[in-house]
């Protein structure tokens, strides 16, 4: 999973530094470009959270699961603050664009807004690096992302050229009752995934799979139940299903 990181945040250093970043005064401000969206208040916070005197391995598995909306926001953030400077900006066909470029690399970011939704894609064009490879890439999706206008449900999936799938793909819902449920699906060649509730009391729960080999089916290897004051248990298994731990904590 480390390598997947890795991946996320070496390529938005390919361009971070090359970009000096500039936040436009307002009495400057391009008329057209102050009317541009932007990105759901919140968008930079966790989607769910767990009470922080989980164990570990709950802490562990937790500190992934909002990497793919947070990275968004960082891209976002930084291109959508230097127009004016190293970025070009337009709005054509209902779609707003802005344009990071460089000698040798570009990234793209392209955002269709509507009365409920929002979705935003990141594109790169050039040299891609990783592991000591460095290879070209034309138009590549690199971040998909679609939310409600009111950021409670959404799916954001980072791309790389190098995996057959996705890298990490998150998903939320939020339900009539408040209740929030988070997902972070791995990709690659160690598939699996995180599921994360909330409840509107407090409570809450944080699941961890790994996908069965030669299917599709997913088995559950860790669990951690909480309360509403934030004490709970715990439980870990094998890939058989056999119970190999288990504890709580208050």
């Amino acid at each position: 999973m480390y390598q997947k990181i890795g991946i996320v945040f070496i390529v938005f250093l390919f361009f971070i530094f090359g970009c000096s970043k500039k936040t436009t005064s307002p009495n400057n401000e391009n008329p057209e470009q102050s009317n541009a969206p932007t990105l759901p208040q919140g968008i930079s916070e966790p989607i769910t959270h767990i009470p922080q005197n989980t164990p570990f391995e709950a802490q562990i598995a937790y500190a992934f699961v909002n990497i793919p909306h947070v990275t968004l926001e960082l891209f976002v953030d930084s291109l959508t603050h230097d127009v004016g400077g190293n970025v070009q900006w337009n709005f054509q066909n209902n779609k707003y664009t802005w344009k990071y470029q460089t000698d040798t690399n570009s990234v793209t970011i392209q955002a269709t807004i509507n009365d409920n939704t929002q979705h935003w894609i990141v594109t790169i064009d050039g040299r891609w690096y990783h592991d000591n490879e460095v290879r070209t890439v034309h138009n590549f999706t690199f971040i998909d992302a679609t939310f409600s206008a009111d950021f409670k449900n959404g799916e954001v999936t980072l791309y790389a050229p190098n995996y057959t799938d996705y890298v990490f793909k998150e998903t939320w819902q939020t339900d009539a009752s408040g209740m929030v449920t988070q997902t972070l699906f791995l990709g690659g060649d160690k598939p699996g995934k995180v599921v994360v509730v909330n409840n509107p009391d407090g409570s809450g729960s944080l699941k961890s799979y790994g996908l069965k080999a030669n299917s599709n089916t997913y088995i559950l290897l860790y669990e951690a139940n909480w309360n509403a004051d934030g004490s709970g248990n715990w439980k870990s298994y094998d890939e058989n299903g056999n119970l190999t731990g288990q504890g709580s904590w208050t």
